[in-house]
């Protein structure tokens, strides 16, 4: 595949539910002879995986004292920092044959720039064993959406700060190794977000993505509404997280007159199918083993590297919260930091 083939798209607005509608938007469009490469940038802004749980992946408090945003996405995986030292760049396909190509075309990129870059992990791009990119993908309608960061004169300070409340991700990534993640200008003196740009579309006309009346009902309804954002009702009597190869998942389930009244689950997983389907099934269940039987024919499919059986795991030996008013002081002292 050659550059000629692609269709590169730029957005010049910062603001991160504008380019996640627009995003969208380029994904819902495409037709099936495109490849679209979209370049956009986000400033002062936080957006976590579409199944994760604000509280638990953002310090709150940090990042309203420094006016960062905070937004939630469509794909999966774990939540990012974006500022204009960082260039995001979505691919959006048809098929995993044209998903490779253009990450050839992105690493051929780097080596204009004389840089190495490898792809490692599920979903990371390292150079000389450092992170410089974190990147997330959806499929639907036979369509794929895998969109990175390129971290290229990133604050990492702001970064590390901003992510986590209760350091767990960063207990298991930056900070119990804080050389892991660098900037791209680390490598290379004097680059800068155009250059990295330039490499990337090799000459090829860029166009200014266009809005429409779809981007700003996206924004009201979705990017910029706090329900999508913040959605997860307070009240859950049942917690539970475990770690698997493929990513951490939690549960949070509200049980009344012992059924399943309300549930979620989020963690930094990548999704197969819309979890929301799965959550949908477990609506009235009886709270018992039974519903291991339940996961074991019904839950699979639904996360990346795991079969119902080990989502299963997750109602095994969990605690039971059975104060329900000492929780919902604990979420409103959360809440009180916005």
């Amino acid at each position: 595949m050659t550059t000629d083939m692609i269709k590169f798209l730029r957005s010049w607005n910062t603001d991160p539910a504008h380019n996640l509608a627009s995003e969208q938007i380029l994904f819902e469009s495409k037709k099936p002879e495109e490849i679209i490469i979209f370049l956009w940038q986000n400033d002062n802004t936080v957006v976590v995986g579409r199944y994760q749980n604000v509280f638990e992946e953002v310090n709150t408090a940090y990042a309203h004292s420094v006016n960062a945003k905070i937004v939630r996405r469509i794909t999966g995986g774990g939540a990012v920092y974006h500022d204009l030292g960082n260039l995001n760049y979505s691919f959006i396909v048809e098929n995993d044959g044209e998903l490779k190509s253009c990450k050839t075309l992105l690493k051929n990129a780097f080596n204009k720039l004389g840089l190495n870059v490898k792809f490692e992990g599920r979903n990371d791009i390292f150079i000389d064993g450092y992170k410089i990119s974190g990147c997330a993908s959806c499929r639907e309608n036979g369509k794929i959406l895998y969109h990175g960061t390129l971290l290229v004169n990133s604050d990492l300070d702001v970064l590390e700060r901003i992510l986590t409340r209760n350091n767990k991700i960063f207990s298991k990534s930056v900070k119990s190794n804080p050389k892991r993640v660098k900037n791209i200008s680390s490598f290379i003196s004097n680059i800068n977000i155009e250059t990295v740009i330039k490499a990337v579309c090799g000459g090829e006309k860029i166009l200014e993505v266009a809005d429409s009346h779809r981007t700003a009902e996206l924004i009201n309804n979705r990017y910029a509404n706090d329900k999508w954002t913040y959605g997860f009702p307070p009240g859950y009597v049942y917690r539970n997280a475990r770690h698997y190869g493929s990513g951490q998942v939690c549960v949070n389930a509200d049980i009344q007159d012992g059924r399943i009244r309300d549930i979620k689950f989020s963690g930094d997983f990548i999704a197969l199918r819309n979890i929301e389907e799965l959550e949908n099934s477990l609506i009235n269940k009886v709270f018992s083993s039974s519903l291991k039987n339940f996961l074991d024919i019904h839950g699979n499919g639904f996360i990346l590297g795991l079969q119902g059986s080990d989502i299963a795991l997750l109602f095994e030996n969990a605690i039971i919260k059975n104060n329900k008013n000492k929780y919902q002081e604990d979420k409103n002292a959360v809440n009180s930091l916005l």
